[in-house]
């Protein structure tokens, strides 16, 4: 079936799928691949099954994704006699990787009741290196002191949730 707004610019499309015998789903699943600018990167896939008052469903996800620091500062500080200004330029790189599990089973009590429970997990990681220059100078002074401050760090996180869900839907006229 289909249903249109008056000006025709937009619209839905209600399509209704072939069930198996008693509401039975059976096998489904899919994959995803994404791809961007600047090292970015996503693979995924999903798995469904239903049959009877069973529904199973699960998906993962990869994301690696790298981001590029770059930017430059100058602070000049008007309080101090003499004057000193300092100039900042960082560059580095930045780089994360995310695995997340998600699952769901359901279970349909009656044509009104559902039961569902759902968990959720994330690991992850990330690495990030940086170079800062600093440049010292006294206005009308000394000669400009130099810094150069190398950073490197990296990191892991996980998390992990779970849902129990009741649903009710109120019986339609």
């Amino acid at each position: 079936s289909a249903k249109y707004d008056p000006d025709g610019v937009s619209g839905i499309i209600n399509i209704v799928l072939k069930t198996g015998k008693d509401g039975d789903r059976g096998l489904s699943g899919g994959v995803n691949m994404s791809v961007g600018t600047n090292d970015n990167y996503g693979i995924g896939g999903n798995i469904g099954w239903g049959e009877g008052p069973w529904s199973i469903f699960a998906n993962y996800g990869l994301n690696i994704n790298t981001r590029d620091i770059e930017g430059n500062r100058s602070h000049r500080n008007l309080f101090l006699t003499p004057q000193n200004i300092v100039t900042e330029i960082d560059a580095g790189r930045n780089r994360n990787t995310g695995h997340v599990l998600n699952g769901t089973v359901d279970y349909q009590l009656d044509e009104q009741n559902s039961l569902s429970f759902t968990g959720f997990y994330t690991v992850g990681d990330n690495t990030s290196s940086n170079r800062g220059v600093y440049v010292d100078s006294i206005v009308g002074g000394a000669t400009p002191r130099h810094y150069d401050r190398p950073t490197s760090t990296t990191g892991d996180n996980s998390n992990m949730d779970y849902r129990l869900s009741y649903k009710w839907t109120k019986e339609t006229a």
